[in-house]
């Protein structure tokens, strides 16, 4: 049987983007380090200021999902989830410690002796109580950054 060309309509073929699986914990690690740095980085700056200053969060934000991402190199949802929830947990542990180091001034003592000596069933109240809208917002931006910019273009 011979078929006739001219009513046999066309199959497009599109190129298929491959989801590049990358290297999930390695980026992971990466991610961590940053949100640690970050967290670090925002408890000094608000103590020593003190001023809390929404665009520190931005910022953990994108270095998280920057080491997520240039040592990752997945293009997966996972590493998106990853960024977001680690820059998420940066900001959270750079208020945390923040609260510790105002903690600190107040004992009149260094850091490390106020860290030993806090009562950690305290911090979720006092997180909450100094917690404002505008941290809120500039979380979230963190989390959407983390997301956003946390997976390499397939």
């Amino acid at each position: 049987m011979l078929q006739d060309t001219a009513t046999t309509p066309e199959v497009a073929t599109t190129p298929t983007i491959q989801a590049k699986p990358g290297k999930l914990l390695q980026g992971t690690i990466a991610g961590s380090i940053a949100a640690l740095i970050g967290a670090m980085l925002w408890a000094a700056v608000t103590v020593f200021t003190g001023y809390k200053l929404g665009l520190i969060a931005v910022a953990i934000g994108y270095f998280v999902a920057f080491g997520v991402r240039s040592v990752g190199q997945g293009s997966t949802s996972a590493f998106a989830i990853t960024g977001a929830t680690l820059a998420l947990l940066g900001c959270v542990l750079g208020q945390a410690l923040s609260l510790i180091g105002f903690f600190a001034q107040e004992m009149q003592t260094d850091y490390f002796a106020a860290l030993a000596s806090f009562d950690f069933s305290l911090l979720p109240g006092l997180m909450q109580d100094t917690a404002s809208a505008m941290d809120i917002v500039f979380y979230g931006i963190a989390i959407y950054e983390g997301w956003r910019l946390s997976r390499v273009q397939a």
